[in-house]
């Protein structure tokens, strides 16, 4: 069994503080309002009956227009690895530092996450150089690649490993720039089709949770759905849901339903994550 950081045990035992919380102050009315839930399930765990009939020569056309679309936006653009790795070579200096030589709190860091600084300043038995990976794959579509930094961990033998992305980078003008990051209390996993689950949470009646993905320049981050809790002037747990990824209820839809039906939403999600095959920085290091 793999020796767990202090930083993510603190935060699996705050998570538990959560669920018993919000499961504390479930609402037994709402449940008799389940089935009004104007609020639709999230792609990951609707139902095939729920997906719209789509004929298949229509289907067909439209796809076959988009992959003709496709392949002459990308035409010329195909590259080399290695020179992509050239372009993103300053991230990889900063990332392949940190993890030989530890955070240093006096330095201004351009491309290293919370998510990382975290890893790094509790590494536990592992070999950082082997336990940190990275990936360049094109998710947002565009024909140019992203550049992933992460790692695989799972909580102790009995929980399912979880790849977490710590950060995800593009180009712009030939220079990476940060798309978005990720920390132990706001982790981004990886769903099929370039998408990503992101949950956090601000405390024990405040968790969120969300499906988001790259625009197709992949600049970016476009929310898919997102949800979120809150307590009221009450002291029940409430909760919302919205597309802008943006924790403000005065921008979201209340959600008439029981602190089970959101867990559920939750965990319909987590189940759906994939898991990613990191290339260890050892080996970006050593080739450089």
């Amino acid at each position: 069994m793999k020796r767990r950081s202090i930083a993510t045990f603190i935060i699996c035992l705050m998570m538990c503080g959560i669920f018993a919380g919000c499961a504390s102050s479930s609402d037994n009315s709402l449940a008799d309002k389940l089935e009004n839930v104007k609020v639709d399930k999230p792609a990951a765990v609707k139902d095939e009956d729920e997906e719209e009939a789509v004929s298949d020569d229509a289907g067909g056309e439209k796809e076959e227009d988009a992959e003709n679309e496709e392949d002459a936006e990308n035409e010329g653009n195909e590259v080399d690895v290695t020179d992509y790795e050239k372009l993103y070579a300053p991230v990889f200096a900063e990332v392949s530092d940190v993890l030989k030589n530890g955070f240093d709190y006096d330095r201004n860091y351009d491309y290293i996450s919370d998510g990382l600084m975290e890893r790094v300043m509790y590494p536990g038995e592992e070999d950082l150089l082997d336990d940190v990976g990275y990936i360049l794959e094109d998710i947002s579509g565009d024909g140019i690649p992203e550049l992933m930094i992460g790692y695989n961990d799972s909580f102790d033998e009995d929980e399912i490993e979880r790849s977490y992305v710590l950060s995800v980078f593009t180009l712009s003008d030939d220079k990476p720039c940060t798309v978005f990051s990720g920390w132990a209390r706001n982790r981004y996993w990886p769903l099929p089709d370039g998408h990503f689950y992101n949950c956090g949470s601000g405390g024990a009646s405040n968790t969120e949770f969300g499906e988001n993905h790259l625009s197709r320049d992949g600049k970016e981050v476009i929310w898919d759905d997102f949800y979120f809790s809150e307590e009221d002037a009450s002291g029940q747990i409430v909760y919302f849901h919205n597309t802008s990824g943006i924790w403000d209820r005065s921008e979201s839809e209340k959600m008439d339903i029981p602190d089970s039906k959101f867990w559920e939403l939750m965990e319909g999600y987590e189940d759906s994550c994939i898991l990613f095959s990191w290339t260890p920085m050892r080996e970006y290091d050593a080739a450089h």
